[in-house]
C-alpha cells in the first residue's frame, strides 16, 4: 500500500508522485529469437528482456536496439499487467535506439511526457524509471551531473558515439 503523503517528507513526496505519475508510460519487452548454434548444428531459443516508454496513444514506443536486434516476437507488458504483442517499426543500431508499436484499440496507454533539453540545467533533479525483466518497475533518482556529453556505443559497424546525452548520478539499474 502506498504511504500516507502526510508522513513522507516533501522530497519523498515528489518522488513517490514522479512514479506515480510516469511509471504508467514505462513498459517491459520481452524478446524471443531463435539463432542457429554452429557448434552442436541446432536452433537455439534465445530470449531477452529491457524496458521501453509509450510515446503516443497511437501505440508506438521507444525502447533500445539491443533489446529487440534479431527478434522474431517482441512482447511488452504495461504497468497494469496487460500484454500485447508488437512491431519492429524503426531502429538504429548506432544510436541504440528502436520503436515498435502494439495496436492500440483495447489499450489504455499513457504516453510518457517528454522534455525540453533547453529546459535542463546542471544541478536538475532526474528520476530514472525502468521495468526490467518482468519485475515490478524501479527508480533511482539523483541530478543533472553535465550536458552534453558524448557517449560511446560499439555497434556492429564499428564504434559510433551518440552526442549531447544527460551525464546523471542516478544508478542506471541494468535493463533501465
Amino acid at each position: 500500500p502506498a504511504p500516507v503523503e502526510t508522513d513522507l517528507t516533501p522530497e519523498e513526496q515528489i518522488n513517490v508522485r514522479i512514479y506515480q505519475d510516469a511509471n504508467r508510460a514505462v513498459v517491459n519487452i520481452t524478446t524471443r529469437s531463435v539463432q542457429q548454434d554452429d557448434m552442436f548444428m541446432m536452433a537455439m531459443p534465445r530470449e531477452g528482456s529491457g524496458s521501453g516508454a509509450v510515446l503516443d496513444k497511437q501505440g508506438h514506443i521507444v525502447t533500445n536496439y539491443h533489446v529487440v536486434e534479431g527478434a522474431d516476437s517482441v512482447q511488452v507488458t504495461f504497468s497494469d499487467g496487460t500484454m500485447s504483442l508488437a512491431d519492429v517499426v524503426g531502429q538504429d543500431e548506432d544510436s541504440d535506439l528502436a520503436v515498435i508499436k502494439i495496436d492500440p484499440e483495447g489499450y489504455s496507454l499513457v504516453p510518457v511526457r517528454l522534455g525540453n533539453m533547453d529546459e535542463i540545467y546542471v544541478g536538475m533533479r532526474v528520476a530514472a524509471i525502468g521495468n526490467p525483466f518482468g519485475l515490478q518497475g524501479t527508480l533511482t533518482s539523483g541530478i543533472v551531473s553535465a550536458l552534453g556529453r558524448s557517449i560511446p556505443a560499439p555497434t556492429n559497424s564499428g564504434n559510433y558515439s551518440i552526442p549531447d546525452s544527460i551525464q546523471t548520478d542516478a544508478a542506471i539499474n541494468p535493463g533501465n
